[in-house]
């Protein structure tokens, strides 16, 4: 073999080499982008799981013609703006780890930013809340106005982690998205085929307007990558989802930067309350 010959195969082989290293290395990226959207789908579908086990067992307002009563309530008034990102909901369930005054506490979930801490990032808490009849916050036998305020939601939730032998305060901080729909019987008596059919109720919900809890509850949830979550420099536009109806993840997801929205997973169960009528 001439000197000519052995260039040219080594030639050969070095632009072999470097493709087969750059198929390996999309391989690899290719599977390492498959294994983090599985694992932020299990994340999500585990929180998802904890709210659905939560709201499972809400209970219906003991007198609907009484505002003082039990209540369940979707972005109530009470609740300022920068706690419902996009939704907060909250109700009230037998699940009290103090029974020593009642079994029936208040729980909830909504959505924090928090633009201070890393200034130039925008950090999310997607946080629990969660009052035994024991604690001096217990006060559902209020107006949402007087038991749902930002002072009590910082007092109960993200000011503490642990309350009662119930986990409360900061659940899960890569979450950029919570919607909670409602769903409840169709009364149209004009076409009594889709009477008693579940529909959406849109708007703010209460129980006590409604007369009933929601037949069902949808609970979406958009969950973003850690290592992309830097580069989220501001909140979200809730908007891009939507005001009424189904939320529009996917266009939700769009709207948001390079780089983070390619480390999305967005996820969606419903609910059927045990106590719904």
């Amino acid at each position: 073999m001439t000197l000519i010959e052995l260039m040219v195969a080594m030639a050969v082989l070095s632009v072999l080499v470097v493709m087969l290293v750059q198929v390996l290395d999309n391989t690899g990226s290719a599977w390492t982008a498959g294994q983090a959207q599985t694992e932020r789908r299990g994340a999500a579908r585990v929180l998802a799981d904890s709210v659905a086990r939560d709201l499972q067992t809400a209970l219906m307002p003991m007198d609907t013609a009484d505002p003082t009563t039990l209540q369940f309530v979707l972005n109530p008034a009470g609740v300022p703006a920068p706690y419902r990102n996009s939704d907060a909901l909250f109700w009230q369930t037998p699940i009290a780890t103090d029974a020593s005054r009642g079994d029936v506490a208040e729980v909830g979930y909504f959505l924090k930013w928090d633009t201070t801490t890393k200034p130039g990032i925008a950090c999310p808490q997607f946080c629990r809340f969660f009052v035994n009849p024991t604690d001096a916050n217990y006060l559902i036998y209020k107006q949402p106005s007087s038991w749902l305020s930002g002072t009590i939601l910082d007092a109960v939730a993200p000011g503490n982690n642990i309350g009662g032998n119930a986990y409360r305060g900061l659940f899960a901080e890569n979450v950029i998205g919570f919607w909670a729909r409602c769903y409840v019987p169709n009364t149209n008596t004009t076409d009594p085929t889709q009477t008693g059919k579940l529909i959406l109720s849109t708007g703010p919900y209460d129980s006590r307007v409604k007369k009933a809890l929601p037949r069902s509850v949808k609970i979406s949830l958009v969950i973003v990558d850690s290592r992309a979550l830097p580069k989220l420099k501001a909140i979200p536009d809730y908007s891009t989802a939507g005001s009424a109806g189904e939320p529009d993840l996917q266009n939700f997801i769009a709207n948001l930067p390079n780089g983070v929205r390619q480390a999305c997973q967005s996820y969606s169960t419903e609910i059927f309350l045990q106590n719904a009528q």
